[in-house]
Order: C-alpha cells, then structure tokens, then sequence
C-alpha cells in the first residue's frame, strides 16, 4: 500500500525522496528539483539484473514506477593520460 496521495508521484534522487504532481518530468526539472550541476551525469539504477542508463538532458522520465536516479561527476575512464603502470 502506497504512503502517496492519489496524483502524486515519488523519484529518488541521490537517495532523497522527491514528491511531483505530474507522472512524467524532464531531466531539467529533475536537476533543479536536486540542484544537481549541469556538468554531472544523471543515471537511472537498473532494477534487479537490468544495467543503469544515462539520462540526457532533453529526456522525460515516467513515474509510473519507483525510479531511482543519482548523479555522478564526469569520469575520465579510458582518457589517453599517462599509464600509472
């Protein structure tokens, strides 16, 4: 059973629960909800064996479902820096 009045929708985010009265809301709604800086990666966590997916900025996200997101800085894995070995 659900704690949520009917027409409200939760998202996660950096795990701080977030309450919204749309079903769907844009990336940019959801960086300004979790003032979240325009450089950081917003990534969906993939249920159960399902992998996590980068959100772009122009995407919309359904809350039809408990989603959970967080953000990460911009990583440099595989960059051509000097090898530490």
């Amino acid at each position: 059973m659900s704690d949520l009045a009917e027409g409200t929708f939760e998202l996660w985010i950096n795990d701080e629960r977030y309450l919204v009265d749309q079903p769907r809301v844009s990336v940019r709604q959801v960086r300004a909800m979790a003032a979240i800086p325009p450089e950081h990666q917003l990534v969906v966590e993939g249920e159960g064996s399902q992998h996590d997916w980068l959100l772009g900025d122009e995407a919309i996200i359904e809350l039809s479902s408990r989603l959970r997101c967080y953000s990460r800085p911009p990583s440099s894995f595989g960059s051509a820096g000097p090898n530490p070995c």
